[in-house]
């Protein structure tokens, strides 16, 4: 990535905490300090998908009790999994990156993960989905923003130690020289 003028920061096996308060803070100083034109974020490991969070945050699973004729719960999504086993929502990285960068900078995520199941079960009640935050941008805040998932929903992206996704791309930007990325797909 250096090749292309791309200033590389790697983060190990780190905790929600440390990815969202820490990590992503700090990258995102370093992004206005530079005035970047182009901000480049990718993510390898664990990941899944669930459709509501609870609102301690923590994830629904095997159907929602709730008292009473009312719930609330909040829409859930694609995530991966921070080093403390913690749900990271790819929306929760996103936001916050597209609420700081300028909307002339181009923004590239590729999220190399799993993308989870789907099983949800509901009963009889009115549910409240609240939304997950990204509605509150406004489209100029997506302007020049490419968001890639290397696998399709509910498929695994891992075999062995690493993706197929990863083997191929640190081929690509391990070279001397710089690929033509129009025949990536050849």
């Amino acid at each position: 990535m250096e090749h292309w003028d791309f200033k590389i920061t790697s983060c190990l096996n780190r905790t929600r905490n440390e990815v969202l308060d820490e990590d992503i803070p700090t990258f995102l100083e370093e992004v206005k300090r530079l005035d970047c034109d182009d901000i480049f974020f990718y993510f390898s490991g664990h990941g899944g998908y669930v459709p509501f969070v609870s609102d301690s945050g923590g994830e629904v699973k095997n159907g929602i009790n709730f008292s009473g004729t009312e719930g609330s719960i909040t829409e859930g999504g694609e995530f991966f999994v921070g080093h403390g086993k913690e749900n990271i929502f790819k929306y929760e990285i996103v936001k916050k990156i597209l609420e700081v960068a300028k909307a002339s900078t181009r923004k590239i995520f590729i999220f190399d993960c799993c993308r989870g199941n789907n099983n949800t079960e509901m009963s009889q009640f009115k549910l409240n989905v609240k939304q997950n935050g990204l509605h509150q941008l406004k489209n100029s805040d997506f302007k020049n923003t490419y968001i890639f998932n290397t696998t399709l929903p509910y498929q695994v992206a891992f075999v062995n130690d690493v993706t197929f996704f990863a083997r191929e791309w640190c081929k690509l930007v391990k070279v001397d020289e710089p690929q033509d990325i129009s025949k990536l797909d050849e």
